[in-house]
């Protein structure tokens, strides 16, 4: 009888080795898929980090293009209020005097 439950034992044991054996394989396979997501994982924050940064670049250069768009309507304006300025000093100057149209010229 002892020598039955020694079998058993031992069998029991041999079993119990060989399905160590496959989950220590299984936890080395587990070990390499997880380093290669953390490479994956560091790949990804490194592009995403250069892409922030580009996003960043691109959002100066979007202000500063806003702003010389906002600096070159100002001019546009500008330019428009001295044509019509001239255009009346142009309609002016049939009527008025030299000293009318050269103080009207100092003046803009």
């Amino acid at each position: 009888n002892r020598v039955g439950d020694h079998t058993k034992l031992r069998k029991l044991l041999t079993e119990q080795e060989a399905e160590i054996s496959i989950l220590e394989e299984e936890l080395e396979k587990m070990a390499a898929v997880a380093g290669e997501c953390s490479s994956r994982s560091l790949h990804a924050e490194e592009r995403l980090a250069e892409r922030e940064a580009e996003c960043g670049n691109l959002s100066l250069k979007l202000d500063a293009a806003s702003r010389e768009v906002l600096s070159l309507k100002q001019q546009v304006a500008i330019l428009e209020e001295r044509a019509h300025n001239l255009t009346m000093l142009a309609d002016d100057v049939g009527s008025a005097s030299k000293e009318d149209v050269q103080a009207a010229k100092e003046q803009m």
